[in-house]
């Protein structure tokens, strides 16, 4: 029995001391914040008080399934350190990174144009690229996802002094993604400094973060804490300090678009296809 979300795990959690003869594992792909019960955002002291009781309580629930679990998995080194903080850590722990399996029919043929943003359009991520936006040259970036009344408002805004900034409120099948993002050349991954450290340490579970380099696509990211690291260490794109910097980031990859693309292929064929990266937790699946 496999739990991927502390969801999951509050619901299983008084089930492993009734089925003895079930292996469970907890496969975790969000680290459980008090932030998740944004009970920092509620206005009135009960319902602080409330949303708070009610985080204790499911937090006690993860930490007792865990407990009990023959197997942690999360997907790296940044991630499981404050896991740890929050109370979520095994002794028999394996890091996999939230990748996608590389198929070759998947990579970007020509070199398409324009910059992609795809995922939650809302303050909680893009809040510090949209203050600074409006200050920099028109740029062909399209966002594409779910947005919020206060994107949508900053958008109104910006969309009179900077037209080629496009905005799609919609959600794509798995299935139709990848052709999707491929219509772009250059993936933009944004992630604002919030009070949820789960966002905060997003490292290598950020999922569009390997989509798009499953595609052979080159990435823009702002200096997140264990990706920006990856980025630059493996020249899969270009990591950037200050928003006012996303024009020239844009500029250099369309330049080397080539070389980038190339680079990504490989590294990401050798370390992070997640064929190979699932094999270490298959084999434990065996063992047990």
């Amino acid at each position: 029995m496999i739990a991927f979300t502390y969801e999951d795990a509050r619901i299983l959690y008084n089930l492993p001391g009734k089925m003895k003869r079930t292996s469970f594992i907890y496969f975790n792909l969000e680290i459980y914040t008090p932030s998740m019960e944004q009970y920092v955002q509620l206005e009135g002291k009960f319902l602080r008080i409330r949303s708070w009781t009610s985080y204790v309580q499911n937090k006690i629930k993860e930490i007792i399934f865990v407990k009990q679990c023959k197997l942690f998995v999360i997907q790296d080194g940044l991630r499981r350190k404050v896991s740890a903080q929050y109370g979520i850590f095994h002794s028999n722990t394996l890091l996999i990174p939230n990748s996608y399996i590389f198929h070759k029919e998947d990579i970007i043929k020509d070199q398409p144009f324009g910059i992609i943003y795809s995922g939650g359009i809302n303050k909680l991520q893009l809040e510090s690229l949209m203050k600074e936006l409006k200050s920099l040259p028109n740029l062909p970036i399209t966002f594409s996802g779910w947005s919020d009344k206060w994107f949508r408002e900053q958008y109104k805004k910006l969309r009179i002094t900077h037209p080629d900034i496009k905005v799609y409120d919609q959600k794509i099948s798995p299935e139709k993604f990848p052709e999707y993002l491929k219509q772009y050349a250059v993936g933009l991954i944004w992630y604002s400094q919030t009070k949820d450290e789960n966002v905060n340490n997003i490292g290598m579970s950020s999922g569009k973060f390997f989509r798009h380099l499953s595609l052979g696509q080159p990435i823009i990211v702002n200096d997140c804490p264990g990706m920006g690291k990856i980025v630059e260490k493996y020249q899969l794109g270009i990591v950037i300090r200050d928003v006012s910097q996303l024009p020239w980031a844009y500029s250099q990859l369309m330049e080397n678009y080539a070389y980038y693309r190339e680079n990504i292929i490989n590294v990401y064929k050798s370390k992070f296809d997640f064929a190979k990266l699932i094999h270490p937790f298959l084999i434990q699946l065996e063992n047990l």
